[in-house]
């Protein structure tokens, strides 16, 4: 019962980011969202058992990538460090999770905005 409200927020968010009408604005819902919002988005999103996130402490929007049409967040959860989160701007809206620990020894820095 503890995250019965965090699927319910992920659910309202990404129900309306399915719809064809709102297909490309998935940035702009997550990031008109309160920093409370956000941060119980995100932990439900990273909360994995490979992943564990007890608390989400900061949340920071890269940016934009036009390359493959995602807005990208870097999340710091507790315990479990740093991730990267890729939220696609389509209707369907997939999502891709990877700590930041494994793509800083490709040069990137999850805490540099694009």
């Amino acid at each position: 019962m503890r995250r019965c409200l965090l699927p319910l927020l992920a659910a309202s968010v990404l129900c309306q980011c399915c719809s064809p009408a709102l297909a490309g604005r998935a940035s702009e819902m997550i990031n008109a969202l309160s920093s409370n919002a956000q941060a119980g988005l995100f932990k439900h999103l990273i909360d994995a058992p490979d992943s564990e996130c007890r608390l989400v402490s900061r949340v920071f929007f890269k940016g934009e990538s036009p390359k493959d049409d995602s807005a990208y967040y870097a999340v710091r959860c507790e315990p479990s460090g740093d991730w990267m989160v890729a939220v696609k701007n389509t209707g369907n809206m997939p999502g891709r999770v990877v700590s930041c620990a494994v793509v800083k020894p490709l040069g990137v820095e999850c805490w540099t905005p694009y």
